[in-house]
């Protein structure tokens, strides 16, 4: 059950592999935790911008959904990056991740409103007269004397017609 409410909740029995690159000394479980050859579970840290969850492996940080796919899914691919599919940075469960693309990942947090990058180049066109405004989206909006979460809005229905 789950403690917040009186619902029934349906529980992921948690399952735990070796973490690649440090068998014997680490493993990390489906449900984003890793412990040591001890059985300690280890303290996650965070980092900014995106909150993403850390861990320290023989004093190396170590992205703990990183961990989760190369033990549960594949070493990582070439060009390849963490996605979350809920778009919450800090939830590593197997269920939640999977590989993809940087631009699929970008994808991602526009749908999921999760961007950090709204200071982003632009090209704006003038449909009336064709001028072309090419430059970061913050000051090409005080110039043009245009709101920036309107050039945002634009962005992500471009996004959303060319995905």
């Amino acid at each position: 059950y789950n403690i917040n409410s009186n619902t029934p909740t349906k529980r992921i029995m948690e399952i735990w592999k070796p973490v690649l690159g440090y068998e014997g000394l680490y493993e990390v479980s489906n449900q984003g935790r890793v412990r040591n050859k001890k059985g300690l579970i280890l303290k996650d840290r965070y980092k900014t911008p995106m909150k993403y969850r850390y861990v320290v492996l023989c004093k190396k940080e170590k992205s703990i959904s990183s961990l989760v796919l190369e033990a549960f899914v594949s070493p990582r691919p070439s060009k390849m990056v963490v996605r979350h599919l809920n778009g919450n940075a800090q939830d590593d469960r197997l269920f939640n991740l999977t590989w993809g693309t940087q631009s699929d990942n970008i994808f991602d947090k526009i749908q999921h409103g999760t961007n950090t990058f709204r200071d982003v180049m632009v090209k704006i066109t003038n449909l009336k007269t064709g001028e072309v405004f090419v430059g970061r989206q913050r000051p090409l909006s005080r110039q043009l004397n245009l709101n920036q979460s309107s050039i945002w809005q634009s962005c992500n229905e471009w996004f959303r017609f060319a995905g």
